[in-house]
């Protein structure tokens, strides 16, 4: 790549006059994206332009403040110099704030790079924006200082501005005291004394709140149109739909709207680390972007995919944070984007239309998060219910506590009968992920009393871990329980005694893994599907969807791979599933 940069207009020709991108359809706007951001992201390409002096004022906002972030403060304060004012304005606007508060600690770096920038023209500009002043009021306390009859604070962290009419008071752990010291010295000297306290008085008299909240508007306005995204707008981005009859009233629904992009918002690009995830098995995107036609509509899905992944990296805070946190998140958006698509398509036919033609990518990625978040809402509901929200208690199981780690994690997974790990980022997944949802909800109120009646027991004295072979009492959980009662039922031990005994001896459970022949197979084994059906309608566990498939899983994952016949009985205490007592001492 030569160290002369193209602008956004040129890439875009290039694009479509360029035979090894003859196969790139000129309207997928992420393919462009991708091509832009692996230009404007090289480190390599801004230190030089820095190195040579050069401006840096054509290059779009996100990727730069990105590259700037990460250059040595002596670089940083250079650069200053070669970008925009509004570039510069719009850097001190991002890291002033964290979401809708000011992020003091995050600014301060701009305030020592400026204090120490040579160029007069770049302190002052600093010295009299909102941002500083904002920053004053946030980090210091100030008072007006009387001369004649002086109070002063009861330690020595403070300063006096040059004509003794104001005190600065900081605490203790402010490290940037001496640059803001002499900003406030440059402003009286370029400004003079009597407008320089104007200016700072203004600051102290104006109400902190109202201040803060006329900047915050400010703020959001003025980074609008370089595609950046205020935490209020984020929410809104991020906020599922209420249930799932609103995602599919609202796909049937939608119509086209497309809205005009200002010259400045078409040149804007992002950071190759927040949209490489797209670079990748991302085919179904790129083949419904190739079907829009419609120039307008280009620029407008251009722009709003960069607020979409600007809201998403609002909302998680992570722009700041650096290549390695945007590339988490884009992975995460990349597969809600292909999520949300599949399940548009499943309930919309567009025939010869695109699906981008009517949805955007923040519709796209609002339904796609909604599908999920609205699943993860129920559950946390049904284990808050019943008593099951403290992470330590692994009493649900460890297929259940599988997949709740699986459920909650950045990239949503869902796990097959083999334990095959998928991401879901398909309806056909989707739908998997949801009934094994219902399942845990309803059972949640079966596995509550049976977690309250083994408390009881437990604190009553009555489980002792010399009675087990296999496990000690605070190991016991819902799955063996559930497996030691079906294997008693499928014994008949009901009928022939009525103790409901938690637990199985090792005879009983040889007794069990030969007729059930578990040795030949547990998920068309007949005698277990029989067993099941009438296991699950004695304990009213029939009304459940998918409670087969539920104990037919566990007792794959606890009893396969061994080979019963040669156990001896005392390796029977290295067995999972069922509750086994010990019988050989």
């Amino acid at each position: 790549m030569t160290n002369d940069l193209k602008n956004k207009k040129e890439i875009k020709d290039n694009s479509k006059k360029n035979p090894e991108n003859a196969s790139l359809p000129n309207t997928d706007v992420i393919n462009l994206i991708l091509k832009e951001s692996k230009a404007y992201t090289s480190m390599e390409l801004v230190n030089s332009y820095i190195s040579k002096g050069e401006s840096l004022e054509k290059l779009p906002v996100q990727p730069l403040y990105v590259s700037i972030k990460a250059l040595p403060i002596e670089v940083k304060t250079h650069a200053l110099s070669l970008l925009s004012k509004e570039q510069r304005e719009t850097f001190y606007d991002i890291d002033l704030w964290s979401k809708d508060d000011l992020d003091i600690n995050e600014f301060s770096s701009w305030v020592s790079s400026v204090a120490k920038s040579p160029d007069d023209h770049i302190r002052y500009e600093f010295i009299e924006s909102d941002q500083f002043i904002l920053f004053l009021k946030g980090r210091f306390n100030v008072w007006t200082f009387d001369v004649e009859d002086p109070e002063y604070p009861d330690h020595d962290n403070y300063f006096l501005t040059e004509d003794n009419l104001l005190l600065f008071e900081f605490d203790e752990e402010n490290e940037i005291v001496d640059e803001v010291r002499q900003l406030i010295r440059d402003l009286y000297t370029k400004v003079g004394v009597e407008k320089a306290y104007q200016h700072l008085f203004k600051m102290i008299s104006e109400d902190y709140m109202i201040y803060n909240e006329n900047q915050y508007q400010a703020k959001k306005e003025r980074l609008r149109e370089y595609g950046f995204v205020d935490y209020f707008d984020a929410l809104e981005v991020m906020n599922a739909f209420p249930s799932i009859s609103h995602i599919d009233f609202f796909i049937k629904k939608r119509e086209p709207l497309t809205g005009n992009i200002s010259t400045l918002g078409k040149l804007q690009t992002l950071h190759q680390n927040s949209i490489i995830a797209f670079e990748k098995n991302s085919g179904s995107i790129h083949e419904e972007l190739s079907k829009v036609s419609d120039e307008k509509r280009f620029n407008y899905l251009h722009f709003n995919f960069i607020r979409m992944l600007n809201a998403s990296m609002e909302y998680y805070g992570v722009l700041k944070d650096g290549p390695v946190a945007m590339t988490r998140i884009g992975n995460q958006n990349r597969e809600l984007v292909l999520l949300g698509m599949s399940y548009i398509n499943e309930q919309r036919s567009f025939d010869n239309e695109s699906l981008f033609d009517y949805f955007d990518f923040t519709d796209i990625y609002k339904i796609g998060n909604s599908l999920i978040r609205i699943l993860q809402k129920d559950v946390k509901k049904a284990l808050r219910n019943n008593l099951m929200e403290d992470s330590t208690d692994n009493f649900l199981g460890a297929s259940f506590d599988l997949f709740l780690d699986d459920f909650f994690s950045d990239l949503v997974k869902y796990r097959d009968d083999d334990n095959k790990i998928v991401v879901v980022n398909n309806a056909e997944v989707w739908r998997k992920l949801q009934s094994k949802c219902n399942l845990l909800r309803e059972l949640m109120p079966f596995i509550k009393g049976l977690k309250e009646t083994y408390l009881s027991l437990k604190d009553d004295g009555l489980l002792s871990d010399n009675y087990y072979l296999n496990y000690d009492v605070n190991s016991i959980d819902f799955e063996a329980i559930i497996l030691s009662t079906f294997i008693n039922f499928s014994l008949e031990k009901f009928k022939k005694d009525d103790s409901r005994k938690m637990g199985v001896s090792i005879e009983e459970f040889k007794d069990f893994l030969g007729k059930s022949k578990l040795s030949e197979g547990i998920f068309d084994n007949p005698y277990i599907k029989e067993k099941i059906a009438l296991f699950a309608q004695t304990f009213g566990l029939d009304k459940i969807d998918n409670i087969h498939a539920y104990i037919m899983k566990i007792l794959h994952d606890h009893l396969s791979g061994y080979e019963f016949e040669n156990l001896r009985d005392d390796e029977f205490k290295h067995i999972g599933g069922p509750i086994i007592f010990n019988t050989l001492s």
